[in-house]
């Protein structure tokens, strides 16, 4: 794994890119938003599109607590969890928080 990190000219964004098997991240600090405690697939309106699924069903990004740390993760709304990684395999947690645009 190769990690760069840089800053950009907005003092507020730090980005993190991951090379991953050909896979980009990019991580941005400094967001606007606000963490909704969601159950289930009961995802919030302007919830934050994380990305889709290998079937093009949409994802989101969401974060639930795990072993005492809250650990960020993917909400797959058929699912009805959050996924979140830990100790090299994904958790699915039906109690989560899921990252909502501020308005």
């Amino acid at each position: 794994m190769e990690i760069a990190v840089r800053r950009d000219r907005n003092p507020l964004t730090l980005s993190t890119k991951m090379l991953t098997g050909g896979n980009l991240l990019q991580i941005l600090s400094g967001y606007n938003g606000i963490w909704v405690p969601t159950e289930r697939d009961n995802i919030p309106a302007e919830a934050v599109v994380g990305g889709c699924t290998e079937y093009l069903e949409t994802m989101f990004v969401g974060s639930a607590i795990h072993e005492k740390y809250i650990i960020p993760g993917k909400v797959v709304p058929s699912h009805k969890v959050c996924y979140v990684p830990y100790d090299g395999r994904e958790i699915a947690k039906p109690k989560y928080v899921t990252l909502v645009t501020a308005s």
